[in-house]
C-alpha cells in the first residue's frame, strides 16, 4: 500500500472531514473510489479510510487479502441480500465465501482494513451486516451506567481483565451526559482509535470532540481527562483485547479543567472541532502545580508494563493460510 503519513506508533488528533480525498488504487475493494487514508500501520497493513461510494456501486470482493469492514456515515450498503443504512456495519472476514457488495444510493462509510485479523471460526467467522441500534446496549460495568456500548464486530467478550475478541473491539459506545473522569488512563494490551458521531466532549491535551473528530491513541500511550455535557456518540477500534480494568494515575488540575468545561458550555450551539492548543485550559498547564508535576519521575507520556506497538508486531506475525 501506499506510504502512511498517520502512523500508529503516534497519538493522532484530527477532523476527518477535513481531510483530502483522492481516487483510490488499493486495497481492492476501494479501488477507483474518492476515499481519504486517516491512519495505518505499516507492519501489519491495516489501515482506516474514509469512502465515498457513489450510486450505483457493485463490487465483488473475494476477502483473501484482509477483513473488511464498513461502518455507514449516511446512505446505504449491501452485502448480498442484506442492506444497512446510517450507523449500519458490514463486516467481510477474511477467508470466508465471495460477497456481492452495493449502493443503490451510494454512501459515505468508515473502512477498516485489516490483513491477517485474528478472529474465531463459524459462526463468527461469516458475513455479517446489521442495523447498529437493533444490536444489545451492553454496559461494561453494570453498577455504572455512564458508559454502554453495542458491540459491531464479534465475538466481543466483556470480561473482568480484557475486552474485545482475539483480533480487539470495534463498538459504537455511549457516554451519558455530564460524564467526567479527571484521572489519565493506559492500555498497555492494545492501540485504540476513536471517531465522534454526537455529541460533545473535552479531552485534555488533544483538545475539544465534534461530529467527525478522529482520535488515536497507541499501546502504552498515557490520555483521556475527560468531560461532556451533552454526551458523546463514539465509534471505538482496538486492535487486540483491551485490558480491564484500566490502569489510572492522577492529572494536576483535572477536577477543575471538567468542571471548567462543564460551567462554560453553550447548550444550543453545535461544538467544533478543537485542538489543544487552542483552548483556554493550555494556559493552565504553565502553572507550577502542572509543571511540578510533569517534571516528576513516573509522570512520563509513555508506560512500559508490555512495550510499545507489541501489538501491531504480533499482529504482523499472525498470518491467515487460505
Amino acid at each position: 500500500m501506499s506510504t502512511m503519513p498517520r502512523t500508529r506508533d503516534e497519538a493522532i488528533f484530527l477532523n476527518l472531514f477535513d481531510l483530502s480525498m483522492e481516487v483510490r488504487l488499493e486495497p481492492a475493494p476501494l479501488a477507483g473510489l474518492e476515499a481519504a487514508f486517516v491512519s495505518g500501520d505499516m507492519n501489519s497493513g491495516s489501515a482506516t479510510f474514509l469512502a465515498r461510494l457513489p450510486a450505483g456501486w457493485d463490487v465483488q470482493t473475494d476477502a483473501t487479502q484482509a477483513t473488511l469492514e464498513l461502518f455507514v456515515f449516511e446512505g446505504d450498503v449491501a452485502a448480498g441480500e442484506t442492506r444497512v443504512h446510517s450507523s449500519g456495519y458490514l463486516c467481510v472476514p477474511q477467508g470466508g465465501a465471495t460477497t456481492r457488495l452495493q449502493s443503490k444510493g451510494g454512501a459515505l462509510s468508515l473502512v477498516f482494513w485489516n490483513p491477517n485479523l485474528p478472529s474465531f471460526p463459524p459462526p463468527y467467522a461469516r458475513v455479517r451486516a446489521v442495523e447498529s441500534w437493533q444490536e444489545p446496549l451492553m454496559s461494561r460495568n453494570p453498577d455504572n451506567l455512564s458508559s454502554t456500548y453495542r458491540s459491531l464486530r464479534v465475538p466481543d467478550f466483556n470480561e473482568q481483565g480484557f475486552n474485545g475478541g482475539p483480533g480487539g473491539f470495534l463498538r459504537l459506545s455511549y457516554l451519558a451526559p455530564g460524564t467526567t473522569s479527571p484521572y489519565q488512563h493506559v492500555h498497555h494490551c492494545c492501540w485504540e482509535e476513536g471517531i465522534m458521531l454526537a455529541g460533545d466532549l473535552f479531552l485534555a491535551d488533544r483538545g475539544l470532540f465534534a461530529p467527525g473528530s478522529y482520535i488515536a491513541f497507541p499501546q502504552e500511550f498515557w490520555h483521556a481527562v475527560l468531560a461532556t455535557q451533552t454526551g458523546a456518540v463514539m465509534l471505538v477500534h482496538t486492535n487486540a483485547p483491551m485490558d480491564y480494568p484500566w490502569v489510572l494515575r492522577d492529572y494536576p488540575l483535572a477536577e477543575k479543567m471538567c468542571s471548567d468545561y462543564l460551567r462554560n458550555y453553550r447548550l444550543g450551539h453545535s461544538p467544533r472541532h478543537t485542538d489543544w492548543q487552542n483552548t483556554p485550559w493550555i494556559e493552565w498547564q504553565e502553572r507550577s502545580e502542572f509543571r511540578e508535576w510533569l517534571d516528576a519521575p513516573g509522570y512520563e507520556a509513555w508506560a512500559g508494563e508490555v512495550g510499545l506497538n507489541v501489538a501491531w508486531e504480533s499482529r504482523a506475525r499472525w498470518k491467515w493460510s487460505l
